[in-house]
C-alpha cells in the first residue's frame, strides 16, 4: 500500500495480501457498529467490491475486497477501501 493512500487512525500499520479476493488487515480499529467499502481505483473499466463480510478480531479487522474486469471475471486490480467504526 503506497503510504500516501495508508492512514489508519489508531496509529497501527495495515496491511495487504494480494489475491482473488485480496485480504486488507486494519489493526486496532475494530468495534462495531463499523461499515466498509470497497471501490475500483484507476483508469480501468473493471469494478470492485467485498468478496464476503468483514471479521472482526483482537481488534482488527480484515477486509476482503476482490475486482472483475468489465466482463464479470476475477482480477487483480487497484482498489480503494474505507472501513469506519466507533472507535
Amino acid at each position: 500500500m503506497p503510504a500516501a493512500t495508508n492512514f489508519n487512525s489508531a496509529g497501527g500499520t495495515n496491511t495487504l495480501a494480494v489475491g482473488i479476493p485480496s485480504t486488507a488487515t486494519l489493526p486496532s480499529l475494530a468495534v462495531p457498529a463499523d461499515h466498509a467499502q470497497v471501490t475500483a481505483f484507476g483508469s480501468g473499466a473493471g469494478y470492485c467490491q467485498l468478496a464476503l463480510p468483514w471479521a472482526r478480531s483482537s481488534g482488527s479487522v480484515q477486509l476482503y475486497p476482490i475486482c472483475f474486469t468489465p466482463g464479470g471475471g476475477p482480477t487483480t486490480a487497484p482498489f480503494f477501501t474505507a472501513y469506519t467504526s466507533a472507535f
